[in-house]
């Protein structure tokens, strides 16, 4: 098996940074960049999230073709770039679907491309790093897109979008393929020379119950960020910008300890700890009067689920022993994700209707 040097896990999780950062300025600048525009900013943005969603699945249909997972990746940030610079254009369509397809693309293909590139006794660190970099990405990116609305408009997130996008295919070109063939055509996962006899095995409870644990996380997450934002004292006006930044960073940290802790420990004693955390969280929200203490709960549950998410990914991908297995394992965490985020948005959207 072929080892491959720290600097591809940092190429990676370097070029997830830019692209995460390309599609967080949309996401943010959306609501006041297209506020104008039919039928609606939120609509626009549930059809982006609803194309992210969509494309994730047929990801892995692409295991039939031999490719590397290099040349996946870098297409798909080529889309997220052409979408962003035609985004004036044609009522926004057509970059709106360039950018949520190339997104969908992007996340399960690169999540792919760790497992391939890793060790395997490395891998929660090479998974810990990717999640940083992407978390580290759509935390800078979701305020410079807000900013750029506000400043330019449409055209300024545009710009910035399409800079970002092309600037993260740089370290993904210089990324070194694993030695030995490891690609997207079903060989083995791990950088060794395809094996035709493999076949990739079945799902458990273990990969369940790690999709299910990665959901919840995600669902907490969620609701705390969502449930800071909708904050209606007018005197906590500053709260939500803090919070949004401070969970992000505190998620980032989460993944990037959580998979050195995976790879230290068994992932059900760290997946326990960070569920424990969670919880000690989400009661601190709950009980929580004062913003501070808002703040510092938050900040405990961003750690706690970002460090929950990479742990059910490490296990994921540890069990996939084939490329079509590692993009089955990718599309799965990466729509229970997103899934997630709509949970948890509706839960606080439920509660406040309440």
């Amino acid at each position: 098996m072929t080892r491959q040097s720290p600097a591809s896990a940092r190429g990676i999780a370097t070029t997830a940074g830019g692209a995460f950062a390309a599609f967080y300025s949309f996401y943010a600048a959306a609501p006041s960049a297209l506020a104008d525009d039919g039928p609606g900013s939120g609509a626009r943005v549930a059809i982006v999230m609803l194309i992210v969603v969509a494309v994730q699945p047929f990801v892995p249909l692409l295991s039939r073709w031999p490719t590397s997972r290099r040349r996946m990746v870098s297409a798909a940030v080529v889309s997220m770039g052409a979408g962003s610079a035609v985004m004036p254009l044609a009522g926004h369509w057509p970059g709106m679907v360039l950018l949520g397809a190339g997104f969908g693309g992007f996340v399960v293909a690169s999540t792919a491309w760790v497992k391939e590139a890793a060790p395997a006794e490395l891998l929660g660190n090479a998974l810990g790093l990717y999640g940083f970099g992407s978390a580290i990405g759509g935390a800078l990116g979701a305020p410079l897109g807000l900013w750029l609305a506000q400043t330019f408009g449409i055209h300024g997130v545009a710009l910035a979008g399409a800079l970002l996008a092309a600037a993260s295919l740089l370290p993904a070109r210089r990324t070194a393929e694993p030695e030995g063939g490891a690609s997207a055509d079903g060989g083995d996962a791990r950088g060794g020379p395809p094996d035709s006899a493999a076949r990739p095995r079945p799902w458990g409870w273990g990969d369940l119950m790690g999709l299910g644990a990665h959901l919840l996380a995600v669902t907490v997450y969620a609701s705390v960020l969502s449930g800071l934002s909708a904050e209606p004292d007018d005197r906590r006006a500053w709260l939500p910008v803090l919070a949004a930044f401070a969970i992000q960073s505190a998620l980032a940290a989460g993944r990037m300890i959580g998979g050195r802790a995976a790879n230290r420990w068994t992932s059900f004693n760290v997946g326990l700890l960070s569920f424990a955390l969670l919880a000690l969280g989400a009661v601190g929200i709950a009980l929580s009067a004062l913003p501070a203490q808002l703040l510092a709960a938050g900040v405990v549950v961003g750690f706690a689920s970002g460090a929950s998410q990479i742990v059910a990914l490490t296990v994921l991908m540890n069990r996939a022993n084939t490329a079509a297995a590692v993009n089955r394992a990718s599309a799965a965490w990466n729509i229970c994700f997103d899934v997630g985020l709509g949970l948890g948005a509706l839960a606080v959207g439920v509660t406040i209707a309440a």
